[in-house]
């Protein structure tokens, strides 16, 4: 185990390994996962869609959002909210075709709502984790912020599936995660699926 590498190092390696690859692939793979995830019976009886808003060398999700909408789900994107501490948590809020976007710091796009969604347990919710690196134990390095860890403390339940979609050389056999770090339930990438073992 000596030979592990720590978060930020996976993290480094990961965006140079993107950037290597180059946004034109990336789009086109991200198009071969989001078809292999709809084919999934997750997202077909899902209720809602919780995915993020893709930026920069990130599966890109935008036509995961067009696609759901289309598909008569309720779709719910995160926002990021600075509380009066100047302490920030994330919110997802309701989307539709025509809801506007804007752009905010760390070249992210929100939209322009304040349509909170809140997770209940009547419906089949489908989250999507964003990260830089996954492995098979369902463990997740993401960009360091917390937000989605933070939030599925708080709404982690059992009919929230936690999805996650990444390129092939974003999957290790194990990273160093600790008990903060919520796993994804079902991980896709370009060439495979892994269903974790509850």
């Amino acid at each position: 185990m000596g030979d592990m590498l720590t978060k930020n190092e996976y993290r480094e390696l990961v965006k140079n390994q993107r950037m290597m690859l180059g946004l034109e692939n990336i789009n086109q793979l991200s198009q071969v996962i989001i078809d292999e995830y709809c084919q999934l019976e997750s997202y077909k009886n899902a209720d809602v869609i919780m995915p993020y808003c893709s930026k920069d060398y990130e599966i890109n999700t935008r036509s995961l959002i067009k696609r759901a909408i289309e598909d008569g789900k309720i779709v719910a994107v995160p926002k990021l909210i600075i509380d009066e501490f100047g302490e920030g948590y994330m919110v997802f809020v309701k989307i539709n075709e025509n809801t506007p976007f804007i752009k905010v710091k760390y070249n992210l796009e929100e939209p322009d709502s304040n349509d909170t969604y809140y997770p209940n347990r009547s419906q089949s919710i489908e989250y999507i984790m964003p990260g830089l690196a996954f492995d098979l134990n369902g463990g997740r390095i993401g960009y360091g912020g917390g937000y989605y860890d933070r939030y599925l403390s708080k709404y982690d339940m059992p009919n929230l599936h936690k999805v996650a979609l990444a390129l092939d050389f974003q999957i290790f056999d194990e990273l160093p995660c600790n008990e903060y770090d919520k796993k994804y339930d079902t991980l896709i990438s370009e060439n495979r699926y892994f269903f974790r073992n509850f």
